[in-house]
């Protein structure tokens, strides 16, 4: 299992454009935890580790009514250390490199979020 919480810095190079273009970077945590069961000679361990987080995204704001807005955003980047998954003294599994996330959501604002046409 694992957990991110990110800050990102956003700038957007056109802001008087109806379509918005924004490019960020940033970084934050990340929380990482698994449990194993064990069986026929091999032991279960609970393990957690806490990671640094990079990323840098690109998105995309379209204007819906005066004071919403469709989002769609992607990010790319990588945990430090790399999370690896072991069995039997063995890498089996790596997860963080490279991590990426699709957003789909509402911007919302109390007031025009569009520019005046």
């Amino acid at each position: 299992r694992y957990t991110t919480g990110r800050m990102l810095l956003t700038i957007e190079p056109w802001p008087n454009n109806p379509v918005l273009v924004g490019f960020s970077m940033g970084g934050g945590i990340g929380v990482a935890w698994s449990s194993g069961i064990g069986g026929e000679g091999h032991s279960g361990t609970t393990d957690s580790m806490v990671l640094a987080v990079l990323s840098v995204g690109v998105r995309l704001s379209i204007p819906l009514t005066r004071r919403s807005r469709l989002l769609i955003a992607t990010n790319v980047g990588v945990t430090l250390p790399e999370i690896r998954v072991r069995f039997d003294g063995e890498d089996v599994a790596a997860y963080g490199r490279p991590l990426f996330d699709i957003l789909l959501g509402i911007e919302w604002g109390f007031g025009t979020l569009s520019p005046q046409q």
